[in-house]
């Protein structure tokens, strides 16, 4: 079986499909037009560097303009093992602190965007329970084509809007239920994290989250909501720090 031709799809995300491949590897292929966009070699290159630094992603074996083959990392995603086991949702949301901060104490490779400007970590840029893989040897934190260089508030702002914004599914009552959730997790994520930091760059970072052709008009909608929010007096913000 050849990355050209591999096995079933395993999952699919806004701009790219995984399929299996043999027994114990998986291709990451970007769909088209998203393939113009990218290429996926440098994505392949920003894994293999943080890997080497000791960062939990998966080992990269090849990489070509729009695939990456890499190790199967098999487990559920930090939110479906949220979902399945609610309980650890305020230890499930230290974990991605955790993960910004080990990720942000590596300097960023020489040739990657700085696009919210000076500072030398390494940014995710996309870093949310979705994209990191519970395990039995530990999470794995995948889907690196929005890496960068930059200050980490940038990344933790990043993660903040995803957060605070998603789209919640189901019946009036489930969506209530799950958004109460949502916001518990992103109150303990921030309570982990510099929350200063990231406030101060909620405005540049949101503005481009909007700009992005993938983004929603309800996420569009529900950025601006949170963008208010947080440039409301600190009196009217306490009750919720997450705003």
């Amino acid at each position: 079986m050849s990355k050209r031709d591999p096995g079933p799809l395993l999952a699919a995300g806004r701009s790219a499909d995984v399929y299996l491949l043999g027994t114990d590897r998986v291709v990451r292929r970007y769909r088209e037009p998203y393939a113009a966009d990218f290429d996926a070699r440098r994505e392949a290159e920003v894994m293999a560097y943080v890997r080497e630094r000791g960062f939990p992603v998966p080992q990269v074996h090849d990489a070509d303009r729009a695939d990456i083959v890499m190790t199967r990392v098999v487990g559920p995603s930090m939110l479906a093992s949220i979902a399945r086991r609610p309980w650890t949702l305020r230890s499930q949301a230290r974990t991605l602190a955790s993960l910004h901060c080990q990720l942000h104490a590596i300097t960023g490779p020489p040739g990657l965007p700085a696009p919210f400007g000076g500072g030398d970590a390494l940014l995710h840029l996309d870093l949310h329970p979705d994209n990191v893989l519970v395990t039995s040897q530990g999470v794995m934190v995948i889907d690196w084509q929005n890496a960068a260089r930059g200050p980490a508030g940038a990344d933790l702002a990043k993660t903040w809007i995803i957060l605070a914004t998603a789209s919640v599914p189901g019946s009036r009552a489930k969506a209530a239920m799950l958004t109460a959730a949502r916001q518990l997790f992103l109150r303990s994520f921030l309570g982990n994290v510099d929350t200063q930091a990231a406030r101060s760059f909620l405005p540049p970072v949101a503005e481009a989250w909007k700009a992005n052709p993938r983004t929603s008009d309800l996420e569009r909608a529900a950025t601006s909501r949170l963008l208010r929010a947080s440039a409301a007096p600190k009196a009217a913000r306490h009750r919720d720090p997450a705003a």
